[in-house]
């Protein structure tokens, strides 16, 4: 009896974590416009070229299976609630294959881990992604950063300039300026992807990003700094998935009032 109301409680959980997907793949598709608009291919590249993509590879068919062979055989195999199965799988499916609405760009530090860690927590459902290490934060913000974590094993660069080429909107928190942060910065002027680009400053680097910035961008640069963006992140909410008709990075610079 035990067994069956786990059984019960489990597979409730597992519908639960399914229709957040389904919720999260239709929220997806309304930010990039339309289906045929949604990069998946492109999302799935830059994901098997981390650890947690491989390890998705992996999961998702493992508990499929393992759930479905339970069902014929009980028992055999290992005790799977099928729906639990196909929810683990459809949440792990979608962090694989769904492209990301949002981009981070900056330096491991303990200010732009925090910043990253805000921002995903107002950007439900939609998926965020960044290439930070983790190992510098708290148990609290790493458990964020873990959802939106893309840290590829090596060859960053081209990690960072595959994303810039398809997420439609990127920040890049520059209160900590170093080499990896100048490189991205430069991409991002190169490639003109500057115009769909929040700029985070404080006092310091704000004059910094304003001397390396070429003239024909500074009259359009967004430039703020992290307490406004994460509340304007924020206030948009559910915004992607209740307004289809408009494009993502509009709304939310009308949200901050830009």
């Amino acid at each position: 009896m035990n067994s069956d109301i786990a059984f019960i409680i489990l597979n409730s959980f597992g519908g639960l974590m399914l229709a957040f997907a389904v919720l999260r793949l239709i929220a997806t598709i309304r930010a990039y416009r339309g289906i045929q608009r949604c990069p998946f291919g492109r999302a799935f590249f830059l994901s098997v070229r981390s650890a947690r993509g491989l390890l998705n590879v992996v999961f998702i068919p493992a508990t499929i299976t393992t759930a479905i062979l339970h069902q014929v055989s009980p028992g055999v195999f290992l005790p799977m609630p099928l729906w639990f199965g196909f929810g683990l799988s459809g949440i792990a499916l979608s962090s694989s294959i769904l492209p990301p609405s949002l981009l981070v760009l900056g330096c491991s530090c303990p200010s732009t881990l925090g910043f990253t860690s805000a921002v995903f927590q107002g950007f439900i459902p939609l998926r965020i992604l960044h290439l930070l290490r983790q190992s510098g934060s708290d148990e609290v913000t790493r458990n964020d950063l873990r959802d939106g974590s893309n840290r590829v094993f090596t060859d960053w660069r081209g990690a960072v300039v595959h994303a810039v080429g398809f997420v439609p909107v990127i920040v890049i928190d520059l209160r900590s300026y170093t080499g990896p942060v100048h490189f991205e910065l430069n991409h991002l002027f190169e490639t003109g992807a500057c115009k769909r680009t929040f700029f985070i400053v404080d006092e310091e680097s704000i004059s910094r990003l304003w001397s390396l910035t070429p003239t024909e961008f500074k009259r359009d640069l967004c430039v703020l700094d992290a307490d406004t963006f994460v509340y304007g992140i924020r206030k948009i909410g559910l915004g992607a998935f209740k307004h289809a008709e408009t494009d993502l990075y509009n709304r939310i610079r009308r949200s901050l009032h830009l």
